[in-house]
């Protein structure tokens, strides 16, 4: 079974610059391919999945495609342009990334990378909670929110607001607004987290991508020949 660059388009490569140039035939690692936005907007060609931890693009294509090599269809599909980091690592790798950017995992744990403003709403009649959380800057600005946040309010705990009770079509809702420190750790995870939910096409599709793809690099070699008419 061939690798992903074997099927590559080939071309033909001068190597050297004499007057009887001699060429080889190689990989042109300059073709590009891309799965239609199209196809990733429609619910019916692919499912949602997550990621558990130490799986690898290649276990997961062998798993949905029955071809470890496939594992193409599954980074293409979610604009992955660096399997090594777009890609959740597993706990010993992520360690070792955290050892290696931070200097060491105790220094990255007590360190504060951000503030948060957390609020949390209960409906009590429901027993629904929600909870938002907003990333305070230096800028004293909610990343993630339109308005602003004063950022010294949430540099203690003390000066959190106080819990209130509010009447929303007949329910109570109770409110807590309260500060979160984060660190470079806990804000590391979460990146690493949120690279776990992917789009996976369906095997059903399998089959007519592998045979566009082959379409697209047939016959991309510079051709010798021509036919007469």
């Amino acid at each position: 079974m061939g690798t992903f660059f074997d099927l590559f388009p080939k071309t033909l490569y001068k190597l050297d610059g004499g007057r009887y140039s001699s060429y080889d035939t190689i990989t042109d690692i300059t073709f590009r391919i891309g799965i239609l936005k199209e196809v990733m907007a429609n619910y019916a060609s692919y499912y949602q999945y997550v990621i558990p931890d130490g799986q690898t693009p290649e276990n997961l294509a062998d798993v949905v495609y029955g071809n470890p090599q496939a594992h193409w269809i599954i980074i293409y599909a979610n604009d992955i342009y660096d399997p090594q980091y777009d890609w959740p690592m597993d706990y010993r790798t992520f360690n070792k990334y955290i050892v290696d950017k931070y200097g060491s995992l105790e220094w990255a744990k007590t360190n504060i990378h951000h503030y948060e403003k957390v609020i949390t709403r209960e409906n009590a009649t429901d027993n629904i909670i929600t909870v938002n959380r907003y990333e305070i800057n230096g800028a004293n600005v909610a990343v993630n929110w339109t308005g602003n946040v004063p950022y010294d309010t949430y540099q203690s705990l003390e000066f959190a607001p106080e819990p209130i009770d509010l009447s929303v079509d007949g329910k109570t809702v109770h409110i807590t607004t309260e500060r979160n420190s984060v660190s470079y750790y806990d804000w590391e995870i979460d990146q690493n987290e949120a690279k776990r939910n992917i789009k996976v096409i369906k095997k059903d599709y399998y089959s007519q991508i592998m045979s566009e793809y082959d379409n697209l690099t047939r016959n991309a070699l510079n051709p010798f020949l021509r036919r007469l008419t």
